[in-house]
């Protein structure tokens, strides 16, 4: 398992909304994530690769296109889904 601080995971509001999104639709496609967050490519790859390193998200193709999930191997991925869908129970 990544030895990554919280910080770098969950930083800033952009990581939370990126996470929100997977924890909700379970799987996201790139541009489905970049239309709904309104963040450049740039930034989002780079949110992206960044949660990918750390173990919490996966990256798969199909088609040529990127689609995104929660890692739900990673315990910390786990957790995290956890604690969204405990924090948006009403």
């Amino acid at each position: 398992m990544s030895n990554i601080a919280i910080e770098d995971v969950l930083g800033t509001k952009n990581k939370i909304k990126i996470l929100k999104l997977l924890v909700k639709h379970k799987v996201i496609s790139f541009s489905e994530l970049k239309k709904r967050i309104k963040l450049n490519h740039t930034t989002l790859k780079k949110y992206l690769k960044e949660l990918e390193k750390a173990g919490i998200i996966r990256e798969h193709e199909i088609n040529h296109f990127r689609i995104y999930s929660i890692s739900r191997k990673n315990p910390r991925a786990r957790l995290i889904e956890q604690l969204f869908k405990y924090w948006n129970q009403r």
